[in-house]
Formats: C-alpha cells, structure tokens, sequence
C-alpha cells in the first residue's frame, strides 16, 4: 500500500500536517508494508492552471504549464491512499492546494480516469474561528467531495478542528486526535 500525503501549509510544522501525520502513523500501525511519502505543496513552483485545455487536446494527461505537476500526477497514479492536509483560509482550502487541485483537470477524462479509481482519500484540516459555519472547512470538504465523486475516488473521510497557531494538538485537542487516529484505522 502507497499512502501519498499533500500538505499545503507554508508553515513548516503546521497543525494540519501534524494531524494528517497521526492519520498515516494509525494507518502504518496496521499495514507495515505501506509506503508513505508527503508533499508540501507551499515548497513546489506549480502555476495556476489558465485552462488552456492543452492537456484534453493536444498532450493528453499532461500539464502544458507545469512539469511540476506533472511529476506530482505520476505519484498519484501509484498512490493507494491520498491524503490531503491544509489550513483553511478565508472560507475554503489554502491556495497552493487549491492551485494543485486545479491541474487535476489534466488528469480528469478516460483512460486516465480509470487509474484513479477506487484510490481512497482523507481529508484533513485545520482553522481558526471556533464556529464550524462560519470556518469555511465545510466548503472544503464539499470541494473535494465533488472532485472525488466525479473522479472515482473513494472518500473515507474527514478530522478537522479550530485551533490557533500557538495551541497544541496533543495537549489542548486529545479528542482530535483521537479522531484522527480513528480515520487512520479506516485506511
């Protein structure tokens, strides 16, 4: 098993890729054979997709724009598990995730679909206003909800959480944790 974690935080201890590593620890506990690799996609040069359509037209399933994600879309074809981490800023995903999540695109029609199919996937986020209304993580997961559902890719799902920069995970959010470790046993 192939677990591919995409961090998009620019911050380099961030609390949504602490939550997504007790995610993958749970989910390594009971496959010991499984790989994992994290991508920090604040740490990459991806452009933002201009939907040229290059990729539908003319260089099928691949970016025009960015060899980058090219590279990236290689390591989701063998990926089992996708595992996507990120703050929520102002109402939705980061942008570095959702500038990535744009060149999905490229690899959105038939026979590439196929190789993405029944791959699972988790969510993991992280915000700062305490009410979950007014956060923006439900946009986000409603974004990657559509995503998944017009790919093919199994949705196992979500942990999410308010927490500020300067609180601890494992100190002032055991229950998140928890959680997290919880969703790690799924995949």
């Amino acid at each position: 098993m192939k677990i591919v974690t995409f961090t998009s935080s620019p911050r380099s201890e961030s609390n949504s890729s602490i939550l997504a590593e007790y995610v993958v620890k749970e989910a390594l506990i009971n496959n010991s054979s499984a790989t994992v690799t994290t991508i920090n996609l604040s740490n990459l040069n991806i452009p933002y997709c201009k939907a040229c359509f290059k990729c539908h037209n003319e260089i099928k399933g691949k970016c025009f724009e960015s060899e980058k994600f090219n590279e990236l879309s290689a390591v989701i074809f063998e990926s089992d598990i996708l595992v996507f981490a990120s703050p929520i800023y102002f109402f939705d995903i980061s942008g570095q995730m959702k500038v990535f999540l744009d060149h999905w695109n490229a690899i959105s029609e038939q026979p590439l679909l196929d190789k993405l199919k029944n791959k699972k996937a988790v969510l993991v986020f992280t915000y700062y206003d305490t009410n979950i209304e007014d956060s923006g993580v439900m946009n986000a997961i409603r974004t990657f909800q559509d995503a998944f559902r017009f790919i093919g890719i199994d949705y196992v799902g979500s942990v999410f959480t308010a927490i500020s920069s300067t609180e601890s995970l494992e100190e002032d959010y055991p229950t998140i944790v928890k959680q997290a470790i919880e969703l790690g046993k799924k995949i």
